[in-house]
């Protein structure tokens, strides 16, 4: 009896860990789904009840995890959690977000305290990700300098290899990373998905203005699915900005600068709504 009840408790742990393993690399991507994304940064934000009647498409929460600031040495590598609750809907799915912080234009690193200096990076970054609930895609924000992009090239590549491989990898981008700028194509960047943030464009701002009254669409990033990154303050004037174009989004993200209410997160959402292509999934 002992033997046979041995027997059995091992079939049962092998048959879970089997049904866990398969549960978790046939979770349905967020890519699939969600349209609409609410960025929740260092608010209490709360976002319960925010989708409006009758959408006709999902929507889920991009949640700030914390930001990992990195200095000039292996010891001046800091992370910094999130302090402000989010309180939401919890059958939404979620992604976690990391802001990345790199202070230095440049590492004055040896090739083997470069390799460290990355994977510690890339260490903290997984600590606050994956530290709560389980997730389906890791956003990085990060807006690397001209002399920063090798570095950050490196920290994407090796995150990729350290995620699960059914968790998707996203990253924000600078509006005119999108226009002209093609270093993300040449870095052949292990990404799933690029955000570029079509607000506070600083210096660039009306020129990127001008180019989309005038027709052009910004990159894809030959990913297939182009993606917009809006603040609801300055959504009234994007939107005015490209209402004689055809210019479509197969996703959106929205940020409020001072957080989200049930109230406003509709408000949001529905406003951009004509905004997202209606073309059918491949």
């Amino acid at each position: 009896m002992t033997g046979s009840k041995s027997l059995k408790l091992l079939l049962f742990a092998l048959v879970f860990a089997v049904s866990h393993v398969v549960s978790a690399t046939t979770n349905p991507a967020l890519a699939a789904d969600e349209k609409i994304i609410l960025w929740s940064w260092f608010n209490a934000d709360d976002t319960c009840q925010s989708q409006p009647d009758n959408l006709d498409c999902a929507y889920a929460l991009a949640i700030l995890r914390g930001r990992v600031i990195a200095g000039d040495t292996i010891a001046r590598i800091v992370t910094v959690p999130r302090m402000a609750a989010v309180k939401h809907n919890h059958c939404l799915r979620d992604m976690a977000v990391v802001r990345l912080e790199i202070l230095p234009d440049r590492l004055d690193l040896n090739s083997t305290e470069l390799d460290l200096y990355i994977e510690r990076l890339v260490q903290s970054t997984l600590s606050l990700a994956l530290g709560s609930r389980p997730i389906q895609c890791l956003q990085i924000d990060c807006d690397a300098r001209l002399t920063q992009r090798d570095l950050y090239a490196r920290y994407l590549q090796t995150l990729r290899k350290r995620l699960p491989p059914q968790i998707e990898l996203s990253i924000t981008a600078l509006a005119s990373w999108a226009f002209g700028d093609r270093w993300i194509a040449k870095a052949n960047l292990p990404v799933d998905e690029v955000v570029p943030m079509y607000f506070s464009m600083g210096k660039t701002g009306s020129e990127i203005k001008h180019l989309f009254v005038a027709g052009k669409k910004p990159d894809d990033f030959g990913l297939g699915k182009r993606v917009a990154g809006l603040r609801l303050q300055e959504l009234t004037d994007f939107l005015a900005t490209i209402e004689h174009t055809s210019l479509e989004f197969d996703r959106i993200y929205l940020f409020s600068s001072n957080g989200w209410s049930p109230q406003n997160s509709r408000e949001a959402i529905k406003l951009v709504l004509p905004l997202l292509s209606r073309k059918k999934p491949q």
